[in-house]
């Protein structure tokens, strides 16, 4: 009996470390750089970890929603998206959540682009939580923001997925917009939670008992 409730328990520790690894890495930024995530930045544009964000024309500043960093993505180029993205495994019940905020640093007609969009792993849109500029709405007046907001998705079926944001400048290169994330992250289902208490509650029994 007991070496049939240990080998449960290690089940049981298979699954939890599986869907833990699934989760997102460095959501928050906290190792003050990108690691975990894949970019490509045009030349004159960035992408980089900051503590804070202060816009171009004004006086608007962005502080991180948790820790002390997020990721900054700034334009340059005419029509250069400069993106970030990372991979993942989900499963249906999965949130998927962030937080976001975009600086548009330029005017009509140059309305620059941004968007936040989960793929799935055919590279089709599967959530567009937003997208700023040209073919998206609008921001008015010039040289205004959206400060920083929340976004999250259910997941309906497991898979591999891929959360992206690309900005980008629309028809010239003189301003640039800022594009902030902050707080990515998949949670670790409620399931697995209860399932690593009882892993728990069971070795300590074990030990009792041994």
């Amino acid at each position: 009996m007991k070496k049939l409730m240990i080998n449960c328990i290690l089940a049981v520790l298979f699954l939890v470390m599986g869907r833990v690894q699934a989760d997102l890495m460095n959501g928050g930024f906290e190792t003050g750089d990108l690691t975990g995530w894949t970019f490509s930045v045009p030349s004159g544009a960035s992408a980089k970890v900051v503590s804070s964000h202060t816009e171009d024309f004004g006086s608007s500043t962005w502080a991180p929603t948790e820790g002390d960093h997020f990721a900054l993505l700034k334009t340059d180029g005419l029509n250069s998206w400069c993106t970030l993205e990372q991979s993942f495994s989900g499963a249906a019940g999965d949130v998927v959540s962030f937080d976001y905020f975009f600086d548009w640093g330029d005017y009509t007609p140059f309305d620059d682009q941004s968007y936040g969009r989960l793929l799935n792993s055919s590279g089709a849109v599967v959530r567009q939580f937003f997208y700023w500029g040209q073919g998206g709405t609008l921001l008015s007046p010039n040289f205004s923001n959206k400060g920083w907001s929340s976004e999250s998705f259910i997941l309906t079926e497991e898979g591999v997925y891929t959360l992206k944001f690309g900005i980008k400048n629309d028809g010239d290169c003189c301003f640039d917009s800022y594009m902030g994330i902050d707080a990515a992250v998949v949670p670790v289902p409620s399931g697995i939670l209860l399932a690593m208490l009882g892993v728990s509650v069971t070795g300590i029994k074990l030990r009792k008992f041994a």
